[in-house]
């Protein structure tokens, strides 16, 4: 554990729910510039010795997928056509709808909306949509015939699709993009509270969406979400890509997140949610472990202390994000085997306290709490202004990390102490194959062998099981 440093606040909006959400604003004063080898067992990763069998099991992202969805059998096709007309019945690609309006209509459990390829647009394509309901045993699939990409839904920047209250529903392969100004591409949400018959067991899988005017991506007041292999991009208002406010049991695994504002948040009173081997790319936040100013009039549990509580975030490669992490309001949260690597950096890591409404009278006191950092690689081709900036976490762990900014960042200004920890590595620089196209680690590479297992994190982010002493980073 270290020790304590100075507190810094940070300011916010309310979020209401499925219409407006925190401005993720750092107070500039934190922003400000402050002061100024492989062991004998083989460690690190066995790829071709009897671990390689293993790999499959160390980090599959598909694997995270549920059962009811990778199971999913339909007992009915509602065909979706771009020449269809709605009048039809879409019971065969002869008698295809247009709109996905009129598909959700038709669709009932055990049901798959089949979008033929092609470019839908105009009225209905990206709509509001209420109780889409299927069950467990029998989901509702929204699928791209053609495979991911190929059923291309714009939105026109003149209507965004939303589903309201949806159960046992997957989105598989979809191209959706161009949300009007100030509104996100897609938005799963679920009423008004008490927020009865809440969103719950939705999957998005191989889809792409981009061209947002707020976020890519939002849930709301949800449970047992799960995104793989997806992409989200191109937040016109520089804003977030994926969104999460009271939503529990997460799973964001295997996706592409850039050119955005921030890849995520997480925040809300959210419990358990799991950010696996992404890529980040060209956000200004990095990876959000939490996020700012609900509001409580939002919150699933009422009696939350926390913004998010329970984040486990591994085997993620941020390049060229201004930070690696941005902890707020976090409880129990851990941040294990990740790589940053950045040539504008702002800080390594902000760590946030700040409560639901954001200072008010009524004000709910939240702060971070029980922060685990190992085994991390946090590097810049240019120095830091500053480290790590905020407040010093209660229980903050940190271990086995390497830290470089172009050399030894440890005389930076920092709010929270981050150098002098004896398993870590401050004066070498990571060794990185390609950077920033390739960052594993060369064979000469002190990043090779210098982690610390971590039980719930066996592989890399190549999916390959580690044998011995893990790596620091993500490969």
């Amino acid at each position: 554990m270290l020790a304590s440093g100075c507190p810094g606040p940070e300011s916010g909006n309310e979020d209401a729910g499925g219409t407006r959400d925190a401005r993720v604003l750092d107070a500039p004063g934190l922003d400000a510039p402050g002061l100024d080898a492989p062991g004998l067992d083989a460690p690190g990763l066995d790829a071709g010795g009897p671990d390689a069998a293993m790999a499959s099991s160390c980090g599959d992202p598909g694997s995270l997928l549920p059962a009811w969805y990778v199971g999913f059998t339909p007992s009915r096709v509602v065909y979706v056509a771009p020449d269809g007309d709605d009048a039809h019945d879409g019971s065969s690609a002869d008698t295809a709808v247009r709109t996905t309006a009129a598909a959700l209509r038709l669709a009932t459990p055990g049901t798959e909306v089949r979008f033929q390829p092609g470019r839908y647009a105009g009225d209905g394509v990206c709509t509001y949509f209420e109780d889409l309901r299927g069950e467990e045993a029998h989901p509702i699939v929204l699928r791209s015939a053609g495979g991911p990409g190929a059923a291309e839904l714009d939105c026109g920047r003149t209507s965004s699709m939303m589903l309201v209250r949806s159960r046992y529903v997957a989105i598989d392969g979809l191209d959706l993009h161009g949300a009007p100004d100030g509104a996100h591409v897609f938005n799963f949400a679920s009423g008004e509270a008490p927020y009865l018959d809440a969103t719950d067991h939705v999957v998005v899988h191989r889809s792409h969406f981009h061209d947002a005017g707020r976020h890519a991506i939002k849930f709301s007041q949800s449970s047992h979400i799960t995104l793989v292999d997806d992409e989200f991009d191109s937040s016109r208002e520089n804003d977030l890509l994926v969104s999460f406010v009271a939503v529990d049991d997460v799973v964001v695994a295997g996706c592409h997140a850039h050119d955005g504002g921030s890849f995520n948040q997480i925040k809300g009173g959210s419990q358990r949610s799991f950010w696996y081997r992404n890529l980040v790319e060209r956000t200004g936040f990095g990876l959000l472990v939490g996020g700012d100013c609900t509001g409580r009039s939002f919150l699933v549990h009422t009696d939350a202390d926390f913004e998010a509580e329970g984040v486990r975030a591994w085997d993620n490669v941020m390049i060229e994000t201004a930070r690696a992490f941005r902890f707020v309001s976090c409880h129990d949260c851990e941040v294990v085997h990740n790589t940053w690597l950045s040539s504008a950096p702002s800080q390594a890591m902000f760590m946030l306290d700040i409560g639901f409404d954001c200072g008010t009278p009524t004000e709910v006191p939240l702060h971070n709490r029980n922060i685990v950092v190992r085994n991390n690689v946090f590097s810049s081709s240019a120095p830091w202004p500053y480290a790590i900036a905020g407040t010093m976490p209660e229980g903050l762990v940190m271990d086995h990390n390497l830290w470089w900014a172009a050399g030894d960042p440890s005389r930076t200004g920092t709010d929270v102490p981050f150098s002098g920890e004896p398993t870590s590595i401050y004066d070498l620089d990571p060794g990185f194959a390609d950077p920033p196209a390739d960052l594993r680690p060369t064979v000469a590479s002190p990043l090779i062998g210098g982690g610390v297992p971590v039980d719930w994190a066996p592989g890399n982010a190549e999916g390959l099981c580690w044998s011995g002493s893990p790596n620091v980073g993500a490969y």
